[in-house]
């Protein structure tokens, strides 16, 4: 007991609790000792511990490989008692003790303690975002037969030796580079960012020193045929960032270490490199062309939705903030805030389907161009590939471009005197999250939404009653109930599956006060609270995971035939198996249905 306790004491979370809770954990911790390579938990299998590990190694592994290691003092498997059951296989790696932690006092523990629950559900997006990191690594090795060429070469930037070490530092700047060349008596030498920070800076020589004494003459050069993987060798063996590539003795360009890694590790890096360095919002074209292909990819490689979708989230967010930038001058752009609703709001859309986007501006700000400019910003957007919004919810419509108490009343609006459009106006913007400018506008609203539900939760019933709005195609004797013409023999995957479940956990979600966006997210924190029991938990992010692949299967298939996207599917040409489990998915759908209904009363709504 004392051994146990004062390990717990060193190790966070429980670092953080107090004596007597810090004994009780303590108390419920048994010990066992596991020989190397004994399976500690196998996948798909629902722990009934939480291990921590005392001694030695634990290795984390997927269907294609390690996704992590373990040591003293990590914990596993949480996000495995918090969604039902596991998703990856751990191993022991030489032997090793663990700790365990039985399920349910830990479930028990994160619901009623905030410094636990906070920590194991941060802790579960963290490890969400490093899954999408290693299928990036993963990536990187079908890219090792690439040639330097294949990579972004940055062109090459001359300086006389005589420029001044800050007027080089401004260069740099403005093109964007961390290395110029520079030529002197015939030979060609090189001035780079880290002779910046150590012969400059470290070395305190003034600024007006020139490159020319700075610069390195004895240059390290490939060819544009070279192997990537080679470029890398070099680069390590010699510890240098930069390559000069010299094709027919002509220098053609300059290969950065940031440039080649980010090719190597993953497409989608070399995609948020092209949008950083965008000068105005043409350049971004090339960047948003490459994004389906960047899902095609993963897609192909079996990557699961959430991951892909995390990732294209963020490559997303990443080109709005950039249009932001460039579209909007900063008198506006430090004043408002740009948010993105509905499937992108969520982080759920994977290939385009239609804008849905607004703009907060403070209270105290004022611009007569404002018209202009978000007009500009959505028909860029369009430009760039993203569809304008059927409901023009978007930035060009003064209804979703105005200041934060115009906002505060139509949520007033929307809860209070609801109209026909009201309950999917405060749906999707319930999904909102931030894509630009000053956060704390959106915050702010957030706070307000929930303010006023807490006087008005009779809204709530109106507004989860949208969840009854389509049947589930799944009808007696499990048999799929399918579309007539013109979509004959079809299933509508989004409206029978995605919608229900997309919405049932949004109603309960706000219910709630929830301030998670992502679908995924809201279903484990409603477990993290009660709400939902861990078999349910599980199995409804299972379904709901196995519908958006169906779903992105379809997309893809009409993407790569230059056809509309649309969501409808034929269940005879899914295997027996897929056909099962949408049998299986489409019942937890009913499962949810149900619950909702009984959680709101929705059958005494009219």
């Amino acid at each position: 007991m004392p051994e146990k306790r004062a390990f717990l004491a060193t190790i966070p979370p429980f670092d953080r609790l107090r004596e007597t809770a810090l004994g009780q954990v303590a108390q419920l911790l048994s010990s066992e000792r596991f020989a190397s390579g004994q399976t500690i938990l196998k996948r798909w299998a629902n722990p009934a511990y939480l291990y921590i590990v005392y001694q030695g190694e634990v290795e984390e592994l997927d269907l294609e490989g390690t996704v992590a290691r373990h040591a003293s003092g990590d914990s596993f498997d949480a996000r495995a008692l918090i969604e039902g059951r596991s998703q990856h296989t751990f191993v022991a790696r030489g032997e090793c003790r663990c700790y365990r932690l039985p399920a349910q006092p830990f479930l028990a523990m994160i619901r009623v303690n905030p410094t636990l629950g906070d920590y194991y559900y941060e802790d579960i997006s963290h490890k969400l975002d490093t899954l999408v990191t290693v299928q990036q690594q993963r990536e990187a090795a079908s890219l090792m037969m690439s040639r330097i060429s294949d990579a972004v070469l940055r062109p090459p930037v001359y300086v006389d030796p005589d420029t001044s070490a800050r007027e080089a530092v401004e260069l740099m700047k403005t093109r964007r580079t961390s290395a110029l060349l520079l030529k002197r008596h015939g030979d060609i030498g090189i001035f780079t960012s880290r002779d910046v920070r150590e012969k400059l800076v470290l070395a305190r020589q003034p600024e007006t020193t020139p490159v020319g004494g700075l610069a390195n003459f004895q240059l390290i050069t490939l060819e544009p045929d070279d192997f990537l993987l080679n470029a890398l060798k070099v680069m390590t063996q010699q510890s240098i960032r930069h390559l000069v590539i010299v094709q027919n003795e002509e220098i053609v360009g300059v290969l950065e270490q940031i440039d080649l890694l980010n090719y190597l590790s993953s497409h989608s890096h070399f995609i948020g490199n092209q949008i950083e360095r965008a000068r105005s919002p043409e350049d971004l074209s090339e960047a948003s062309e490459h994004i389906p292909q960047v899902i095609k990819s993963l897609y192909e490689r079996g990557v699961k939705c959430r991951y892909i979708s995390r990732l294209v989230t963020d490559l997303n967010r990443r080109l709005m903030q950039r249009l932001y930038e460039l579209v909007f001058p900063p008198a506006l752009a430090n004043h408002a805030c740009l948010i993105v609703m509905g499937s992108e709001g969520r982080g759920e859309q994977l290939l385009r389907t239609d804008q849905d986007n607004a703009l907060i501006l403070r209270d105290s700000a004022s611009f007569d161009d404002l018209p202009t400019l978000t007009q500009a910003f959505t028909e860029r957007l369009v430009a760039l590939g993203y569809p304008p919004c059927p409901g023009n919810i978007m930035v060009s419509n003064p209804a979703w471009a105005k200041p934060l108490e115009s906002f505060k009343n139509n949520l007033l609006q929307w809860i209070h005197k609801p109209d026909e459009n009201a309950f999917m106006n405060l749906a999707i913007f319930y999904d909102a999250s931030v894509a630009a400018g000053d956060a704390s506008l959106l915050e702010t609203l957030k706070d307000h939404l929930f303010y006023l539900l807490r006087n008005h939760t009779s809204s709530l019933q109106h507004f989860a009653r949208a969840i009854l709005a389509f049947d589930t195609p799944l009808g007696l004797f499990n048999r799929f109930i399918l579309e007539r013409a013109p979509h004959a023999r079809q299933m509508d995957i989004k409206k029978g599956g995605i919608f229900p479940i997309v919405h049932g956990i949004r109603s309960l979600a706000l219910e709630q006060g929830l301030s998670e966006t992502n679908t995924i997210m809201r279903i484990q924190a409603l477990s993290g609270r009660g709400l939902l029991d861990d078999r349910f938990t599980g199995d409804l992010i299972e379904a709901f995971e196995f519908i958006s692949m169906l779903r992105l299967r379809v997309h893809m298939t009409a993407w790569e035939n230059h056809q509309p996207t649309h969501n409808y599917l034929y269940p005879r040409k899914l295997n027996k198996l897929e056909r099962d489990l949408l049998k299986e998915s489409l019942k937890i759908v009913k499962e949810l249905k149900n619950f909702v209904s009984y959680h709101f009363k929705l059958r005494m709504v009219s």
